[in-house]
């Protein structure tokens, strides 16, 4: 009986050692930026963020990539458009792209400074980094030898 416990441990201790031989490696994530022709009817607001609401875990990447007009990325409130000062990067045609590595779970809010009365504002939602699995037999067999 004993001896089926311990081949059952070994059997898990393997499976979570094949497991943790895949790292879990950061994302890079894409925002597009746009400046969209201004419609017949003119009630819509002419740029945007593509997507605007954006759910990543801590540690990832965001990089906003330019597309047409000229623009901003904003940390800050988008309601008041008032920046916090976390960060300001301009998005054009000199400047395409803009990364921003966020570590801390929560929501961040941005807006374009240009086109903050327009609504041009997005938010990236921060969720805490995944659980880190064991990188050594030593670490492993170290959960089962209490």
């Amino acid at each position: 009986m004993r001896s089926r416990s311990r081949s059952r441990c070994r059997a898990i201790a393997v499976l979570l050692a094949l497991a943790s031989t895949t790292t879990l490696d950061a994302r890079v994530v894409e925002i597009r930026v746009y400046q969209l022709p201004q419609p017949r009817d003119g009630r819509a607001h002419p740029s945007e963020f593509y997507p605007d609401q954006l759910i990543i875990a801590a540690g990832d990447t965001v990089r906003w990539v330019w597309a047409v007009g000229d623009h901003t990325t904003t940390s800050g409130n988008p309601d008041s458009c008032a920046p916090d000062g976390s960060f300001d990067e301009p998005i054009s045609a000199s400047s395409p792209t803009f990364e921003r590595v966020f570590y801390t779970p929560g929501i961040h809010a941005y807006f374009c400074e240009i086109h903050c009365e327009q609504a041009m504002n997005g938010y990236v939602i921060v969720t805490p980094p995944p659980a880190v699995l064991p990188r050594s037999w030593g670490q492993i067999k170290a959960r089962f030898d209490h």
